[in-house]
């Protein structure tokens, strides 16, 4: 049998977990419209920059080495590393990035790729 504290504390969780998850559509759909470019940079230096809007389905095979090629994929305002010939495949399996400061890196290629755009949201506030 619930008694009525019990009833009480169900209603508060259900209500902080309605406005937690609304919280994160919110916070999700406001880099929807931004103008969001991928740089990617290989061993320091600019490769190229994308709009990420205007990228789409679009393909790059970046030959790092002799025997090795990298292949960067862009979708759906997306972009990841599909493809690597490096050991550990951490660059990979990062997966699909498309927000400003999200970085995507292959230390054994040197292969840097990163979103810029203005951040619409706040980490920290100070008063």
């Amino acid at each position: 049998m619930l008694r009525k504290g019990d009833k009480i504390l169900i209603i508060l969780i259900v209500v902080s977990i309605a406005i937690g998850y609304g919280v994160k559509i919110y916070n999700s759909n406001k880099y929807k419209n931004n103008d969001s470019i991928a740089i990617i940079e290989i061993n320091g230096t600019e490769y190229g920059k994308y709009d990420l809007k205007t990228a789409n389905n679009k393909t790059l095979e970046i030959k790092v080495s002799e025997d090795a090629v990298s292949i960067v994929e862009f979708k759906d305002g997306k972009v990841r590393i599909k493809e690597a010939q490096c050991p550990d495949k951490v660059c990979v399996k990062t997966g699909w990035i498309s927000k400003p400061g999200e970085v995507i890196v292959c230390l054994p290629y040197k292969i840097v790729i990163k979103i810029s755009g203005e951040r619409q949201d706040v980490d920290v506030e100070t008063f």
